[in-house]
């Protein structure tokens, strides 16, 4: 019930709606996406939840933006590629915009922001953001600075208390230039 609260009210805030089928299809997704040992029941534990609400609140924006009608609609969420879609349509907006030395930056940053387990699993590491600019000269600080502004302003890198993270994991499966060239 609050999941689905969480997905239709915004919209009614404004005066419009969200079809039902793509409520249940995101349900679904977030059911998909919950790790099973916090599931409860047809319920969700709290931290699985919350891991997946920034994904769904970032897809949702991006359906939204381009949907095609007053109301959001199954056939909008479908056109931006899903959660997947949307994460790695925004990066891709991004990376874009920069300029060839701010996108080589691009590169090194995600590079940097990545560990691969024994594995050989990517995951999305935490660094502190001086080790980002350490040893750079004044024009590449400013590159990196660029580089963190746009991917934290479409909200893909959370920049907090000095340090710098990949907001959603699931970039790293997502994202074509991340997962099949620079990993």
């Amino acid at each position: 019930r609050q999941l689905r609260i969480a997905i239709t009210d915004p919209a009614k805030k404004v005066g419009s709606s969200v079809d039902g089928d793509l409520v249940d299809v995101l349900l679904e997704e977030i059911r998909t996406r919950a790790p099973e040992s916090s599931a409860v029941g047809a319920g969700f534990g709290a931290a699985s939840a919350a891991g997946v609400l920034p994904l769904l609140s970032h897809a949702l924006d991006q359906a939204w933006r381009n949907r095609s009608g007053k109301a959001l609609t199954l056939a909008d969420y479908e056109r931006t590629g899903g959660i997947e879609g949307a994460v790695a349509d925004s990066a891709q907006q991004v990376y874009d915009t920069l300029t060839p030395t701010q996108q080589q930056a691009t590169r090194q940053l995600f590079i940097r922001l990545t560990a691969t387990s024994s594995e050989g699993k990517d995951t999305a590491d935490r660094v502190a953001r001086p080790e980002l600019v350490e040893g750079k000269s004044e024009a590449e600080v400013r590159d990196v600075e660029a580089v963190l502004e746009g991917f934290a302003a479409q909200r893909l890198l959370t920049l907090a208390a000095g340090t710098v993270e990949i907001s959603h994991e699931v970039l790293l499966a997502a994202w074509p230039p991340l997962r099949d060239e620079w990993l």
